[in-house]
């Protein structure tokens, strides 16, 4: 400890260790504002000691006196963060964006965002929840913008209008923003009219690397792409998308992940268009509000869990060609030529479990002469695994996530699907590229939990690549043959090849099956019926 630290300590412990009468007279002030301002000094000093846990009452008190006060949540986020508690961050972030939205004080959309985000921000676990009290919260900051209903006719002859509001156009290599561009690319446009719709500004998505060129590819698509206004508060921007797609005279509203953002929930409240459907990318607490008309999953277990009517169409891309592919050299991520190169491939979220290390470095265990590439993530992204490389110094590679990625995972010869989360697109284009694949089966039994699933198994072959979920001692036996046998790699690498081309290589044809459901779901709703 240093001598400030102590010295911290010193008169942090002193004041909160007062006798009775000395805090009484500090914290039983008749107003509340002083008591609030005492408990949040006795709070900081603490804290500034190191002793979180014993600032906690303090900061606690402070944050119930003020009635969950924006302004104490920072000092009161540091505190819990410190302590691990971040299940009552979680909870004072929803009380401050609950309180926001009660006074219509826009400031409550980034608030529930950081509510709704808070164990990705912190713990780096895919944990989100449908939660009524925040989607009511939002719907009446929506309410005041919320635009008259139109008939939800059949259009007599002209092409169903459909309004794409898309998410992620300012993030690195987004799978949701690569399916929007199918759309724009497939659609029928004898019998749909589609429009694209950001909640960004132009100023945004120019201050982005990909941002300014998914629209002005979607443009040359010969697709209207309409961006948010860059003044105005968040809910006059959402409200001015909503006019934008009601203006449109858009009859079927396509959400491509409402609850992962909350601005993208906002514009589906104000009721802009008679039908909304949402795709189901992944958890439906991401995806799914449960007052959208239907959803279209891509796996079985999302379409399970979906909170409304829902259809499930195998997602299909625009898979790569291996003939095209410039893959960067082995040398330069640290690799020698001759190895046999294992890697897996995902955001930093999946890859920080030690249970997936595990299973790796037990491969370089067995084989000396394999090493390890890990595709989206640095080491000091994941320092919770710095300790089990002590061993393969040399032999682990890290590569970020890039939207040239399957330059360096190109070099792959085996693959493993991320663990206990898993199931990403990766697999399906490392597939493509005849790169054999591990993955454990899918347990359906079980309640949807975003980090423990993999659908890996719904696009991969039916063969022993496939391994029963949790058998570690057979993932390790299957993922050990390939790296120890030529012949049998490629064969299985060629199979896996020519089921993910027959299987999953027609985007062309998913959109086809999408919009054979959107028809069904507007032409319900128009007779008044389910969706």
């Amino acid at each position: 400890m240093t001598i400030r630290n102590a010295r911290a300590l010193a008169a942090a412990t002193s004041g909160a260790s007062l006798g009775p009468a000395e805090l009484i007279r500090r914290l039983g002030a008749e107003g509340l504002e002083e008591r609030v301002r005492e408990n949040l000094r006795l709070a900081a000093d603490l804290l500034a000691a190191g002793a979180a846990e014993r600032a906690r009452p303090f900061l606690v008190r402070a944050f119930q006196l003020s009635g969950g006060a924006r302004e104490v949540l920072p000092l009161f986020e540091r505190v819990h963060v410190a302590l691990g508690d971040f299940a009552a961050v979680r909870a004072a972030r929803k009380r401050v964006g609950l309180a926001a939205a009660a006074a219509l004080d826009p400031r409550a959309v980034s608030d529930l965002n950081a509510w709704q985000n808070t164990d990705s921000e912190l713990r780096g676990r895919d944990t989100y929840e449908i939660d009524e009290e925040v989607l009511a919260a939002l719907r009446r900051l929506a309410s005041p913008h919320r635009l008259p209903p139109r008939l939800a006719a059949p259009p007599q002859g002209r092409r169903l209008r459909v309004a794409h509001l898309l998410f992620g156009m300012t993030h690195q290599n987004s799978v949701i923003v690569r399916i929007s561009r199918l759309f724009a690319r497939f659609h029928d446009r004898s019998r749909f009219e589609p429009a694209f719709f950001a909640p960004e500004s132009a100023a945004e998505l120019k201050g982005s690397p990909q941002g300014e060129g998914h629209v002005s590819w979607l443009r040359e698509q010969g697709c209207t792409v309409h961006l948010a206004p860059a003044q105005g508060t968040a809910v006059e921007r959402m409200a001015a998308v909503a006019r934008q797609i009601h203006e449109s005279g858009a009859d079927l509203l396509l959400t491509s992940a409402a609850l992962a953002d909350l601005h993208h929930y906002l514009v589906v409240a104000m009721a802009p268009a008679p039908v909304a459907v949402g795709l189901v990318s992944g958890p439906p607490a991401q995806f799914a509000p449960p007052d959208l008309d239907h959803g279209i999953s891509w796996t079985w277990h999302t379409q399970m869990e979906s909170p409304i009517p829902c259809s499930r169409v195998p997602l299909e891309t625009d898979l790569p060609d291996p003939a095209r592919l410039a893959l960067r050299p082995r040398a330069s991520l640290g690799v020698p030529g001759d190895a046999v190169l294992v890697a897996t491939a995902g955001r930093p979220p999946k890859l920080r479990s030690p249970a997936l290390w595990q299973l790796a470095l037990q491969l370089l265990d067995r084989f000396p002469a394999a090493h390890f590439l890990c595709v989206g993530a640095t080491a000091p992204q994941l320092p919770e695994i710095a300790p089990l490389l002590e061993r393969f110094r040399g032999r682990v590679h890290f590569a970020p996530w890039m939207d040239a990625y399957l330059e360096v995972l190109g070099q792959a010869d085996v693959v493993l699907d991320t663990f206990p989360s898993g199931g990403s697109v990766a697999l399906t284009d490392a597939m493509a590229l005849a790169k054999p694949v591990v993955a454990f089966h899918n347990d359906y039994g079980r309640i949807f939990d975003q980090a423990d699933w993999s659908p890996a198994h719904e696009y991969m072959p039916e063969c022993e690549l496939v391994v029963p979920r949790g058998d570690q001692g057979r993932f390790l036996e299957v993922a050990g043959r390939l790296v120890a046998d030529p012949a049998y790699r490629r064969s299985m690498g060629l199979r896996c090849q020519a089921d993910v081309r027959a299987q999953r290589g027609d985007p062309e044809r998913m959109v086809r099956r999408c919009e054979a459901v959107l028809e069904r779901v507007f032409a319900g709703k128009a007779r008044g019926g389910a969706a």
